[in-house]
């Protein structure tokens, strides 16, 4: 009995133990690798977040100088790599500060060479830089928290600054807290910054680009500092700070935990580790993104839309240029995240306090995936409003086949609105776009009816063939829904051998940072992708795993086997879906996030009869059968 309880008790206390210690067990993180495939200026892309936080943080490469790289803390309110106002960082010493002429400082710092090899993992970077500083840093979801360790005895300087002219900079410092107020042309960010140490002393300096402020630190111990963002006002930049309690081992072990719970969302079964690599690399930069946070947007507005001036909450926009895809991984990764994003999109700007009610195509696009999927916690009747007032006012700055896909997302909310009559009207005016399009030849692409452009060719087996030349194009972006068009003209066969072709090649790994190349990647691997994304149809490629399961939170999961999958066995030759033969080359939404278990078993020679009649193909508007 007494051995009985004292397992217990160590169990118990185990258990708190990992709940509260900075050593976890890395599970699926250590499959991450934020530097895969990205040569010279792989720190470009690193950065450390939390999956939705609306803080990147992490070195900058800045265009004022094409040739080097400036080393500089880097806290963006955006996804990385976006324009817009954000705030610099650079740990310096006094030596190597100029006495004379402040304006030289920012070319000063083109010498902080990386010296050390970076070390980098999910929500944690460190940098070591060649004046004996080292860096770490990471980020919740609305602030940053670095650590700055300084060579022995000389003295901790930071600058702050934005390197841009453009923008008009305030700056207020009381005791170890500092506020920072960005204004630019695109709107105002607030930051609040909390140091471990108060600084000395700090000065204004003049810099080649923009102003900026130098900061001295008492020598000694490690300085850390926290940075928290609000995009509204300094309330709820300083209510940011509350997040980053406990230092900055604290702030890192949070994001680490918020890395976990997502990645482990898809287990996978894989023939080789760089597999796994490629993927969960890739699943990681593609949630780099931020995202409002709904109980934000609800209490900081009242229910006549107006802003609550008082309020601490933050509110920070979604934005809205999404890259293909991008929305439907995260309707089956992260959907009680879709409230927020359709929220954001009702809610197109901030700017002086008051709401402007815009909306841009990529919206439309996204609202209509949201809608359509079943995701309406947000006014249905104001988002087809908006829709409609869009597509009456003038379009020609719109390319026609882009127009024609927002007539058609306008179609599908219209019918779900029970309104027939404007239906008709919005399919009328695909169709004459359509008619315009495939008689000049101008178009292989028509997300929502790649029926008619197969249908539109000289000869059977014709598209194939313009669709071959098509990818053999120079500079052509293929990590998008080009190899998947086969499967809409019955040549399943071929999209599974231009996909095997590009993964084999790897030529995307260098771009992996990137949100829609990642995004790609993680589908692609998956073994299908949303060609039309509002439709919820996933068109069928090769899946890259064994077995892939993704788990839901009500407990549920979907398998998806790669049955015989090795790297010369990439044709499908036949398919099941919840034990019933799948005989169509897609697989829709509903029919993943219900669970259950589809099969493909994978051989080294094409099934050219395999999903090659017109019913096997994705729908499309022009189908007989699409009344």
């Amino acid at each position: 009995m007494r051995l009985l309880t004292a397992i217990l008790i160590i169990t118990i206390l185990s258990c708190k133990n990992d709940e509260n210690s900075t050593n976890f067990n890395s599970g699926l993180l250590e499959y991450i690798d934020p530097t895969m495939g990205i040569s010279s200026n792989f720190k470009d892309a690193l950065s450390a977040s939390t999956p939705w936080g609306s803080i990147a943080c992490g070195p900058r490469h800045i265009q004022i100088f094409p040739d080097e790289f400036l080393c500089i803390g880097h806290i963006k309110p955006a996804q990385y790599g976006t324009s817009g106002p954000d705030l610099l960082i650079a740990p310096l010493i006094t030596s190597q500060i100029p006495t004379n002429n402040r304006t030289d400082l920012a070319r000063a710092l083109t010498s902080l060479d990386l010296e050390t090899t970076v070390k980098s993992d999910a929500g944690w970077t460190q940098m070591s830089y060649s004046n004996g500083v080292t860096v770490q840093i990471s980020a919740t979801d609305y602030g940053a928290a670095q650590r700055y360790d300084f060579p022995e005895k000389s003295q901790p300087v930071l600058l702050l600054t934005t390197l841009d002219s453009s923008m008009s900079v305030m700056f207020d410092l009381n005791g170890d807290h500092a506020s920072y107020l960005i204004k630019s042309a695109s709107g105002q960010q607030h930051f609040a910054i909390e140091f471990s140490d108060e600084p000395q002393s700090f000065e204004a300096v003049t810099l080649d680009n923009g102003d900026g402020f130098l900061l001295y630190f008492e020598p000694g111990s490690p300085l850390e500092l926290k940075v928290g963002y609000s995009g509204v006002n300094s309330e709820g930049a300083d209510a940011a700070l509350t997040d980053l309690e406990g230092g900055f081992e604290r702030v890192r072990d949070k994001a680490i935990q918020r890395w976990q719970a997502l990645i482990n969302r898809i287990e996978l079964d894989a023939p080789d580790l760089e597999v796994l690599n490629e993927f969960y690399t890739a699943l990681y930069f593609s949630f780099h993104h931020p995202v409002l946070l709904s109980d934000a947007l609800d209490q900081y507005m009242d229910d006549k839309g107006a802003v609550h001036q008082t309020s601490r909450k933050l509110y920070h926009h979604f934005p809205t240029k999404a890259e293909s895809g991008f929305f439907s991984l995260v309707t089956l990764i992260s959907p009680e995240f879709i409230d927020d994003f359709t929220h954001s999109m009702m809610i197109a700007n901030v700017e002086e306090h008051e709401w402007k009610n815009l909306i841009s195509p990529s919206e439309i696009v996204m609202g209509t995936e949201a809608y359509l999927k079943g995701f309406r916690d947000f006014d249905e009747g104001e988002l087809y409003y908006k829709v409609k007032e869009l597509l009456d006012s003038d379009l020609d700055a719109i390319d026609l086949d882009i127009q024609a896909y927002l007539f058609w997302c306008a179609s599908q909310l219209s019918l779900l609105q029970s309104d027939i009559e404007q239906y008709e009207v919005f399919i009328k005016q695909v169709k004459n776009l359509e008619e315009h399009l495939l008689t000049n030849d101008s178009t292989l692409f028509l997300p929502f009816d790649m029926r008619a452009i197969v249908n539109s060719v000289a000869s059977p087996g014709y598209f194939d063939t313009l669709l071959e030349k098509t990818l053999e194009q120079p500079g052509l972006s293929l990590f998008n829904h080009w190899p998947y068009l086969y499967n809409y003209s019955g040549s399943a066969w071929k999209t599974q051998q231009a996909i095997a072709d590009i993964l084999s090649k790897k030529d995307y790994l260098h771009l992996l940072h990137q949100n829609h190349v990642a995004v790609w990647t993680v589908f692609t691997n998956w073994g299908f992708y949303p060609v039309n994304p509002p439709e919820g149809v996933y068109v069928i490629g090769v899946p890259s795993f064994t077995r892939a399961e993704l788990h839901f939170k009500d407990g549920d999961s979907f398998i998806l086997r790669g049955r015989f999958r090795t790297p010369e066995n990439y044709f499908v030759q036949v398919g099941t879906l919840q034990e019933e033969p799948l005989s169509r080359s897609y697989i829709r939404q509903f029919e993943i996030v219900e669970g259950g278990e589809m099969i493909l078993e994978m051989g080294p020679v094409p099934n050219y009869l395999h999903w090659s009649d017109l019913e096997a193909t994705p729908p499309s508007l022009s189908d007989p059968d699409i009344e």
